[in-house]
């Protein structure tokens, strides 16, 4: 084991620790003052926590559902593809490190994309929780581990 492969199979299961952690907890928006707090999922006021029902779930919130779901599940196929890479560098045909790079990249636009869109229609006086920085921490961490996986990737097919 290289501390390339090392070093890409611990920044994806960081990544996906993080990514997992911000859309389970309901911290993204955060205000102590009047105690509440917001996730994509439920709504707390003084220690009551309340779901938030699907028909009055805006269109924007159903979006960074959706995506940070697809990052997730491209996270796992990136940390399995790095972990099977330590037995069989192909699976049939299927490159096992270019599976884990491409599933990195693709978490890390997914992780974009979906933090943009809350980030964008957050109100301006908004004070941000913790698990709204996990959600951001763990886009650069899945560009990271996207790079460490391509070049773990062409290290691996130049040695084939």
């Amino acid at each position: 084991m290289s501390a390339l492969h090392f070093g890409a199979v611990l920044s994806s299961f960081i990544s996906l620790l993080f990514l997992i952690l911000a859309l389970a907890t309901d911290y993204w928006i955060d205000n102590s003052l009047s105690r509440t707090h917001l996730g994509v999922w439920k709504v707390c006021e003084d220690h009551k926590c309340y779901p938030l029902r699907l028909e009055l779930v805006r269109g924007s919130l159903r979006a960074i559902r959706a995506f940070m779901f697809l990052g997730m599940i491209s996270g796992v196929v990136s940390l399995g593809g790095l972990c099977v890479l330590f037995w069989k560098p192909l699976l049939g045909n299927i490159s096992m490190s270019r599976t884990a790079w491409y599933g990195s990249f693709s978490a890390g636009l997914c992780v974009m994309i979906a933090m943009s869109i809350f980030t964008a229609n957050a109100a301006a006086t908004t004070y941000y929780g913790w698990s709204f920085g996990l959600g951001w921490a763990s886009f650069p961490l899945y560009l990271l581990t996207g790079g460490l996986a391509y070049t773990l990737h062409r290290s691996t097919a130049a040695t084939a």
